[in-house]
């Protein structure tokens, strides 16, 4: 009797134990499978939290280049008094910045150079050109005159006319991108005008600079033949006479 209660007994232990190891394994696999609708919940509220950083994002880039626009717009270096421009500037007439603030505004401004933009590969810059609105409806309708032409194989008008649409929608395309792109080299060719070497008073003292250098406030000497290193406003001039046409046009 006593042996067979052991038994018994073992046995129930073993139940118990085993009982106890399945429960956990399906609590384990339970886990890793998570309620349906909880998940997408998941998903949405990731979606959401996305499209409002980029939303953030952009609204913060939208705010930094309208506020670079408006302090151009409000700009009035061209127009206050010499004395309060020099004020603002904290500079002097005759001894001009000092190197050590000099120094401190190129690394606080950057360097006196043209900004640069992303450039398009001109094969994006061409599709473009060929697929604006006006191009899409001659494509469309130039595929509607090759339809017809298969449906009625007796009747070539629609074929030539389908071959004239397809071709302005080229030509056009293609003088279009080119005029494009002539502008773009024009604008990249302004990047040459900035000369190597410009002369600054430092200090008091009269010194050759690298002319991506300049900072705000520095006084600049011009003489005949030098090209402009930066927008500047004239202290005093002797005779005068500056050369436009790169920015006109005229001949």
């Amino acid at each position: 009797m006593s042996q067979a209660n052991t038994g018994r007994q073992n046995s129930s232990i073993i139940r118990a134990f085993v009982m106890a190891q399945q429960s956990i394994e399906l609590k384990k696999a339970g886990a890793g499978f998570k309620d349906p609708g909880l998940q997408a919940k998941q998903r949405k509220e990731k979606v959401e939290a996305r499209k409002t950083g980029t939303k953030k994002k952009k609204e913060k880039s939208f705010s930094q280049n309208l506020s670079k626009a408006e302090a151009f717009r409000n700009m009035d270096d061209h127009r206050i008094p010499l004395d309060d421009l020099i004020k603002r500037l904290e500079t002097s007439k005759d001894k001009g910045l000092s190197q050590t603030k000099a120094t401190d505004l190129n690394r606080q401004l950057g360097d006196n150079v043209l900004s640069e933009r992303k450039g398009t590969p001109w094969y994006v810059k061409l599709f473009h050109e060929l697929t604006g609105f006006f191009s899409l409806l001659l494509w469309g309708g130039g595929i509607l005159c090759f339809i017809a032409y298969a449906l009625n194989t007796e009747d070539p008008s629609n074929l030539y006319l389908g071959i004239v649409l397809i071709a302005i929608v080229l030509i056009t395309g293609i003088v279009t991108f080119l005029q494009n792109s002539k502008s773009e080299a024009i604008m990249e060719s302004f990047k040459n005008m900035i000369p190597p070497k410009t002369k600054v008073t430092r200090d008091g003292e009269l010194k050759s600079i690298e002319a991506t250098k300049l900072v705000p406030g520095d006084i600049v000497t011009v003489k005949m033949g030098d090209k402009i290193p930066a927008d500047i406003r004239m202290l005093s001039a002797k005779e005068m006479k500056v050369d436009n046409s790169s920015l006109t046009g005229e001949s």
